[in-house]
């Protein structure tokens, strides 16, 4: 469990570095400086952004008004005991509204089907398949099933899997899925992934599975625990815009885009996930078939895969 200190240090540390990018990428000079100091960037950046929408592209003039679906997990969205949020998908909200020339306005949901696009302009945290009626505009993210390792060799095929010990939080979706494959693993539950994570860097496991970022931000606590692989292909997740509304689906793609060209994207979820990359096909591993007999329908239980923020 990362400490409070090590959080915050890590969050000063992607704001400093995230200011400066803004401050170089706007044109923005300071003579006799030399690198910008926080309050020059900041103030550089406020000069120079202007609001590129209003209503009725907009819930209301002046803010980027954002659904954070407070289902989510950790290191998506952490909800404090004074309700206050916190997580990647607040980080990537508040960027974005800036990019646009925005304040940022939260509004928490009990899920993405809880979103009534008449209250927000956006939807964090949405993938194709739970989009409902919303359009899931570019990528800062990605679900999938993730194997998780100690060292950097990372195996080609399931069938390198064979025999090995996985640790996995008991009654979980991964558990499921994997149980779901021709995966043949011994394995180990755990009653949460903090757990597993401990067992896999003590060596009692030799990988965990897990959801990809609720295990890369776990995995960050560590100096080479890293991605082994994922069971099943990697999902996008973006930002859902309501499918009617054009003009702002445009401006958030081109606001995503230049958070990505200028790398301010990528700091962001640094903060949260160390050195996982963006995953892609070519991480899931070959070889992975169905079993030979259908496991039953189970749901996943309610909280699965919470790594303690």
């Amino acid at each position: 469990m990362l400490t409070q200190a090590r959080r915050l240090a890590r969050a000063l540390t992607g704001l400093l570095a995230a200011l400066a990018l803004v401050a170089l990428t706007t044109g923005c000079s300071f003579l006799g400086a030399g690198t910008p100091s926080v309050e020059e960037a900041e103030r550089a950046r406020d000069e120079d952004r202007s609001a590129q929408l209003s209503s009725p592209t907009i819930v209301e003039d002046g803010f980027l008004t954002v659904g954070i679906d407070a289902s989510q997990n950790a290191p998506f969205v952490i909800v404090g005991d004074d309700g206050s949020v916190s997580g990647l998908d607040v980080d990537v909200a508040s960027a974005l509204a800036d990019e646009m020339g925005l304040e940022v306005r939260f509004v928490t949901l009990d899920g993405v089907d809880d979103a009534k696009v008449e209250d927000c302009d956006v939807v964090m945290g949405v993938s194709t398949g739970s989009a409902g009626d919303l359009t899931v505009v570019g990528s800062y993210a990605e679900h999938a099933v993730t194997f998780f390792q100690k060292g950097e060799t990372r195996p080609a095929s399931a069938n390198e899997l064979t025999s090995m010990t996985v640790g996995l939080q008991s009654a979980s979706a991964s558990e499921q899925a994997l149980e779901a494959t021709d995966v043949v693993m011994t394995q180990r539950d755990f009653p949460n992934l903090n757990e597993a994570f401990d067992a896999l860097n003590s060596g009692s496991v030799d990988y965990v599975l897990c959801e990809a970022y609720a295990g890369g931000y776990l995995a960050a606590q560590y100096d080479d625990v890293c991605v082994a692989g994922t069971l099943d292909a990697p999902v996008a997740v973006g930002v859902g815009v309501a499918g009617d509304n054009a003009e702002l689906q445009s401006a958030v793609q081109t606001s995503l885009d230049a958070l990505t060209s200028n790398g301010v994207l990528d700091l962001l979820r640094s903060r949260w996930v160390g050195d996982m990359l963006p995953l892609t096909s070519e991480d899931q591993l070959s070889d992975v078939g169905e079993a030979a007999e259908e496991n039953p329908a189970d749901e996943a239980a309610e909280g699965e895969e919470q790594p303690a923020a």
